[in-house]
């Protein structure tokens, strides 16, 4: 291998690391931002007692508000804890200009596809807007797509409606978040 090819393989290893730590150091961040912990155990998403989950994987960092918390029955307005924790995240992205943000909106199986679709569009578009500090997030309505567990009962159907942010280090790495 010639001198300028080990260059590059060095180059690409600490752009890699440096992408990592950055990665790492954002989802800390963020936990601690909204008084959690990051978490990569699938269970999480599964517990009912979590409003928000924090997880990290190579690409990016994960962060999961069940609905609950954040929108009353068929609105897409946040409640008001809901906005101050997507503030908080806001804040800490102030310092990571770089982050690509996408968010997307899940609904239960109650209604129609066509309607939980805009539904979960204007739900994601209300996160977005407060998100939108280094540039628009991309946003995705998923409706009852990718539901965590079946809709067949109360708790089931509460653990499906959530509002997912994905913070990219690389926008080639992003992907569609409701398949």
């Amino acid at each position: 291998m010639t001198a300028g090819g080990n260059k590059k393989i060095k180059l690409g290893a600490l752009a890699g690391g440096a992408i990592g730590y950055s990665l790492d150091q954002q989802a800390n961040e963020v936990a601690r931002a909204l008084g959690t912990g990051v978490s990569n155990d699938p269970l999480a998403q599964l517990d009912p007692e979590r409003d928000i989950v924090v997880s990290k994987t190579p690409t990016h960092v994960h962060i999961m508000f069940r609905d609950k918390m954040m929108f009353a029955t068929d609105s897409d307005k946040l409640q008001p804890n809901a906005r101050y924790k997507v503030q908080k995240i806001a804040q800490l992205l102030e310092r990571y200009p770089q982050t690509v943000v996408g968010v997307a909106g899940f609904t239960d199986d109650r209604g129609s596809y066509a309607y939980n679709q805009r539904l979960s569009e204007r739900r994601a578009r209300s996160v977005a807007n407060i998100l939108a500090v280094n540039g628009y997030p991309k946003i995705k309505g998923c409706s009852f797509d990718k539901a965590l567990v079946p809709n067949d009962s109360v708790v089931n159907r509460a653990l499906n409606r959530r509002v997912e942010v994905y913070l990219y280090a690389d926008r080639n790495n992003m992907s569609d978040p409701c398949y």
